[in-house]
């Protein structure tokens, strides 16, 4: 083991997030029977993320598509077929 995480015998190590048991009162018992920090998500938090996925990261997503798409054809008349000429 890691000198860093070096702890009492039957106490849990908690490294990002994931509970990695020791000792004797932990063997038999899995991962989800570990207890730990409960993360309880508030309203302002749940505000927070819908804000930021409607006002930032939808926006930016419809503008990559828009441009990849304009980039598509760009590249398309460019290569295959040449620029738009009227009849």
């Amino acid at each position: 083991m890691l000198p860093a995480l070096r702890q009492a015998p039957s106490q849990p190590i908690v490294l990002a997030s994931v509970a990695y048991c020791t000792g004797p009162a932990w063997e038999g018992r899995n991962v989800e029977q570990v207890p730990g920090p409960k993360m309880e998500v508030t309203r302002r938090q749940e505000r927070i993320a819908f804000l930021l996925v409607t006002a930032v990261v939808f926006p930016l997503l419809a503008i990559l598509v828009v441009a990849g798409y304009g980039f598509m054809v760009w590249m398309w008349q460019l290569l295959f077929v040449g620029p738009p000429t009227g009849p």
